[in-house]
């Protein structure tokens, strides 16, 4: 519950409180310009989608190349504890 506000979920709070505003703009106001807002919208909406599920995406790839070097480098008897410790506090921290 620590970490309740992070930035991936305000980006989903952005995007749920999209919704109505995307509907307004569809249903409501018959101009040109709304349908451009509204497309507007709904493609940050997907551009945020896109993002959250490549970074999923990437820290998944990555976890996954820590286990392979840690399995590998203990068959081998050589650890390479800098590496280990660096992808567990994340590259830049």
């Amino acid at each position: 519950m620590d970490r309740v506000l992070t930035i991936p979920n305000g980006i989903s709070a952005a995007r749920l409180a999209g919704v109505p505003v995307f509907l307004w703009l569809v249903l409501g106001p018959r101009t040109a310009t709304a349908d451009y807002w509204a497309v507007a919208l709904l493609i940050l909406a997907g551009l945020a989608v896109t993002a959250e599920l490549l970074s999923l995406i990437e820290a998944r790839i990555f976890e996954v190349v820590l286990a392979e070097f840690d399995i590998g480098d203990a068959e081998e008897g050589d650890f390479h504890w800098e590496i280990v410790n660096r992808g567990r506090r994340g590259w830049h921290g």
